[in-house]
């Protein structure tokens, strides 16, 4: 078909695009220009005779030239995104566009091909042409104050919206691009307004989840009424659910907006619904168990996120990611060696994920397996470059095994790399393990200093302060000091069973002793797991009491729960009542 039969066509009305977003287009020409002279066509609407003359006006001329121009212009642009030229694919869309201002299809098509060039300002005064047309319809309008939004043109964003939503009232571009503009400058009742607005508007179930889904970005901007907002959403997701929708793409956009509307259990009741009736279409099976997973956590379901993942694993054993998830899930479950077993597959199927073999090594360390993890972080050292997580977990693992010497070493080695490379990795909580590991070596200089510098970063770090004001009352030194530290740490945590004994015990190094039994009798009240070191203090303040059959009962309970010579010792001694 020539160009010339292409343009008696668009002058029919089979233009370029169809409603399905299909196009028509002519091959790629130059911009044709039609001669002067009369010409003959068929075809035409109102209908003319065959092979009559019609003599066109020069407004229709010039509109057909506009038309044809753009046409050779389109097609031109499709050419060279076909030959791999995008840039020069844009130019010819955009020349296109502005051809033939009033083919809205073509408008829109290169505002947004401008937009995603990050091309704003030409979009806007690309598409202003269109939008200054009279019978511009309302997406125009919408796409035109999106872009002012874009660009912080607010107020003709704003008056964009309005026209969007007067001339398509049933369309919630308009809404949508007023709604943003508000929320950008925290004006939630206005949003609300037009939230209103839109809401009473009749409109089908693609209307009504578009909604919700609007309601939902809302609500992300922090609005000071989330519960009415997601009131609201479930009951725009109830009318949609009247409906009874039985596509596939609309019911998991219900479960989306139940979920994000804080209704776990109608998300998952739909999503559920839908596993069974489709659980021979693998993709979509798969797709579906993802959803419910993310939804059962956000309702903090994990027992049920994990039976979908292992439902996953069931149909994919070779699936690492199934096996991490399942292995972090697990490790907030307390589950350790659960986790650890999960962790570990995820490593063997996939030994490049360097993340799994740290989150293996804590699993294997909160299990009490120690020694299981130093050889998990051997196997990391092998494969990796050294790096700061690598040796942070190191000396935990040989805090664990209560080999001190070698945790400093990997401590130190950790706080060097975060010196030279990763400064903001030098936390209080570094130091702290730091200072412990030389209060454990014996070098009390060393520690004080580790314990003042992550006391320094946070003057609320509890266990800094209880540690620091313990090891002084152990060796009985700055008493005073350590009293005031911890003041500090029982004003942040006052329940705390090894504060309280702390505090007790730099009573008993005072010499305060019924304040030092108040404490500490408090912190065998409060303390959650036997401990040996606290029945110890007990009975050494109840001696010094001389108030020795106590002594003796609280040093035996001291034994039972962790032998030791010295306690034993002190038992065996103590002089009869």
């Amino acid at each position: 078909m020539s160009v010339r039969s292409l343009l008696l066509l668009a002058m029919a009305g089979g233009l370029l695009f169809m409603s399905d977003g299909c196009s028509r287009r002519p091959a790629a020409k130059s911009a044709t220009v039609l001669p002067d002279k009369a010409w003959t066509r068929q075809n035409l609407n109102p209908p003319f005779k065959e092979n009559e003359i019609v003599e066109l006006t020069p407004e229709q001329r010039e509109a057909l030239n506009a038309r044809a121009e753009a046409l050779a212009r389109f097609s031109l642009g499709l050419s060279r995104e076909l030959e791999g030229n995008p840039l020069e694919a844009l130019e010819e869309f955009k020349l296109a566009a502005m051809a033939d201002p009033s083919n809205e299809e073509l408008a829109l098509d290169a505002t947004r091909r401008l937009m995603m060039a990050d091309r704003l300002e030409e979009a806007r005064e690309l598409l202003s042409k269109t939008a200054s047309l009279t019978n511009a319809s309302g997406d125009v309008h919408a796409q035109l104050g999106w872009i002012c939004l874009q660009l912080g043109r607010k107020a003709e964003a704003l008056a964009q919206g309005r026209l969007a939503i007067a001339k398509a009232p049933g369309n919630l571009s308009g809404y949508r691009t007023l709604v943003a503009a508000y929320v950008q400058d925290k004006k939630f009742k206005e949003a609300a307004q037009i939230l209103a607005q839109a809401c009473r508007q009749k409109g089908d179930v693609f209307y009504l989840l578009d909604l919700v889904e609007l309601h939902g970005q809302y609500l992300q901007a922090g609005p000071d009424n989330p519960e009415q907002i997601k009131q609201t959403m479930r009951t725009l997701l109830e009318q949609a659910r009247s409906l009874k929708p039985d596509n596939v793409g609309l019911i998991l956009k219900m479960a989306d907006g139940y979920a994000a509307a804080g209704d776990t259990r109608k998300a998952a009741e739909l999503l559920l619904e839908m596993q069974e009736r489709h659980a021979g279409i693998p993709e979509l099976r798969d797709a579906i168990r993802a959803k419910l997973t993310a939804i059962y956590l956000q309702g903090k379901e994990r027992k049920k996120a994990m039976e979908q993942l292992e439902a996953v694993i069931k149909d994919y054993p070779l699936n690492p990611q199934a096996y991490y998830y399942l292995g972090g899930l697990a490790f907030e479950e307390k589950e350790f060696n659960k986790a650890a077993e999960y962790l570990g597959k995820t490593i063997m199927l996939n030994p490049q994920f360097e993340p799994a073999y740290y989150d293996t090594a804590a699993a294997q360390m909160n299990a009490n397996r120690a020694d299981d993890a130093l050889k998990t972080l051997e196997r990391a050292r092998q494969r990796f470059a050294p790096n700061f997580t690598l040796e942070y977990y190191t000396g935990l693992a040989y805090t664990r095994n209560k080999q001190y010497t070698e945790a400093l070493k990997a401590f130190t080695a950790a706080e060097v790399i975060a010196r030279s490379s990763s400064p903001e990795r030098l936390t209080p909580s570094l130091y702290f393990q730091i200072g412990a590991c030389y209060e454990r070596v014996k070098n009390y200089d060393e520690a004080e200093r580790f314990f003042q510098k992550a006391i320094e970063m946070d003057p609320q770090f509890a266990e800094a302060l209880n540690y620091l004001g313990y090891m002084w009352a152990e060796r009985n030194v700055n008493l005073d000091k350590a009293k005031e530290l911890l003041e500090r740490a029982l004003k942040i945590e006052p329940k705390n069973a090894a504060f309280l004994d702390s505090m007790g015990w730099i009573y008993y190094r005072l010499g305060q002793l019924s304040k030092a039994l108040q404490y500490v009798s408090e912190a065998v009240k409060l303390s959650t797991e036997p401990d040996a070191t606290l029945h110890d203090h007990l009975g050494d303040i109840y001696a010094a009491l001389k108030q020795w059959d106590k002594a003796r009962e609280a040093w035996r309970k001291a034994i039972e729960i962790e032998p030791n010579d010295e306690i034993k010792k002190k038992l065996e001694t103590a002089p009869a009542q």
